[in-house]
């Protein structure tokens, strides 16, 4: 896999994955990804699920979810045996259409790679979608958010602001404290504008 950074083979590696439904909705092939990257000898954390918020407690289809900077990861993975860890942060954008906003979206970023960093983890983070939203348009805006988010009040104008201050946040925060982003070219989306199309999969997780 190009580009990936280097990994002694004789040590067991860590990897943990944080977002909501891309990474549900790819968890068998990010597996079967890293084990050609990495082999077998590698420990998988994950916290994601639908719907899955950094800040707040999240209910989709009758499922609850702790918020993933609050979520049991933080206690669990300091008492296991230190290893060569890498963490993705995705999904961000989830917190605009739960009403939050890019300051306190922000915010439970940060607090999450704190905690990324009191293990010692290699942090990478993705970009909101900006292209495949800047497409989208308030009739599919209204639907998507009916569908996906039907609690939330937040207007198609009043999103799309937000979305744009947040990355820009986001953009600032990867900088100072070090963390590389990863952009999200618009064509890796089709009409849903928020999951990855799957034709597109393999080439994004990669």
């Amino acid at each position: 896999m190009d580009n990936q950074p280097s990994i002694s083979s004789d040590r067991a590696t860590r990897f943990i994955l944080l977002g909501a439904s891309n990474v549900s909705l790819n968890l068998a092939r990010i597996v079967s990804l890293l084990r050609q990257w990495r082999g077998a000898n590698l420990e998988i954390f994950i916290a994601a699920g639908h719907g899955r918020s950094y800040g707040l407690a999240s209910r989709v289809l009758g499922r609850e979810l702790p918020a993933i900077r609050t979520c049991d990861l933080w206690t669990v993975i300091p008492q296991r045996e230190a290893m060569p860890t890498y963490a993705l942060i995705t999904d961000i954008g989830n917190d605009i259409a739960f009403g939050a906003t890019p300051n306190e979206i922000t915010s439970w970023i940060e607090t999450t790679i704190d905690h990324l960093g009191a293990i010692e983890a290699r942090v990478a983070m993705t970009g909101l979608p900006m292209a495949s939203l800047d497409r989208l348009g308030p009739w599919r805006y209204s639907l998507f958010r009916q569908v996906l988010f039907p609690g939330s009040q937040v207007r198609w104008r009043q999103a799309l602001e937000r979305a744009a201050m947040l990355q820009s946040k986001l953009d600032t925060l990867a900088r100072d404290r070090h963390v590389f982003q990863i952009e999200q070219p618009g064509d890796w989306y089709g009409w849903d504008p928020i999951h990855v199309h799957r034709r597109h999969r393999t080439e994004a997780w990669t």
